[in-house]
């Protein structure tokens, strides 16, 4: 098998890209490059396919949360170039044991996390996998492979909108300016004070989900693992042996996908 594979994960608020290498099915994920593009809405641009284009042997598959962001990026793909790419939409062919009360309205990025995560974690481990984007994922995935559900919050900047839009004098906080540095809990004046409630109230929500998922499932190991925009902040306040950051977790189980049902 040669050439590459172009997954795309459409988000509410950001696109991830990767190129991978094609390789059968077996083969560890090859990520040869990645990159992301944001907007406001990002839906709103249109991707650098000038750039991509230098990829000759190219096939596409995409998925996401964001129905009209997978429309824009169809209407903009290079078919004389690359063909049609593959829209990933259902679950139900996915190679994973989904454990839940209603597995197809389960977000398809937590379930591409889930069969991602297998590639890392050890066959006497659970994981637990945290995405933090617009809404911050804690999701549980036990010893066996099978995705068991979990929680649903709100990420660092949908907080941050909501306490600057629903209040009239607190100021935005961007997500820019939560990544300077990790606060004190004592903020001395309002922007402080706010920085500290943003970062340390989405570090102690996913700490005590991650003692509780522990708890509804006490065989195994641990293996905690950190994705998405938001992941960098949450990573040093969390990060522990058995802890990693795979900022692309998402697409290298879309690449996974694509293999066990292509």
């Amino acid at each position: 098998m040669s050439g590459w594979i172009l997954a795309i994960d459409i988000g509410n608020s950001r696109i991830k890209v990767g190129l991978f290498a094609d390789q059968p099915q077996g083969e560890p994920v090859c990520l040869k490059q990645a990159g992301f593009a944001l907007g406001d809405p990002w839906y709103g641009e249109d991707l650098p396919w000038d750039e991509l284009r230098g990829n000759a042997s190219v096939r596409g598959v995409i998925a996401g949360a964001n129905p009209l962001g997978i429309d824009k990026v169809i209407d903009g793909w290079p078919r004389e170039s690359w063909g049609t790419p593959r829209v990933i939409s259902l679950s139900d062919d996915f190679p994973l044991t989904i454990e839940v009360d209603a597995p197809r309205q389960v977000g398809i990025d937590r379930l591409l996390n889930a069969v991602a995560v297998r590639q890392y974690r050890s066959a006497d481990q659970k994981a637990i996998i945290v995405d933090s984007g617009t809404a911050t994922t804690v999701d549980l995935v036990s010893v066996d492979g099978s995705f068991c559900g979990g929680a649903i919050l709100p990420g660092f900047e949908l907080c941050a909108r909501a306490l600057h839009q629903y209040t009239a004098l607190l100021p935005l906080i961007s997500l820019d300016e939560l990544t300077v540095h990790v606060p004190n809990a004592r903020g001395l004046n309002t922007r402080t004070a706010l920085h500290s409630g943003l970062y340390w109230g989405q570090v102690g929500a996913v700490h005590e989900l991650v003692k509780q998922l522990t708890a509804e499932d006490p065989t195994g190991d641990v293996l905690l693992v950190l994705t998405g925009g938001g992941a960098p902040l949450l990573h040093e306040s969390l990060i522990g042996q058995n802890t990693l950051y795979k900022p692309y977790l998402a697409l290298e189980g879309l690449v996974l996908v694509d293999r066990a049902t292509g």
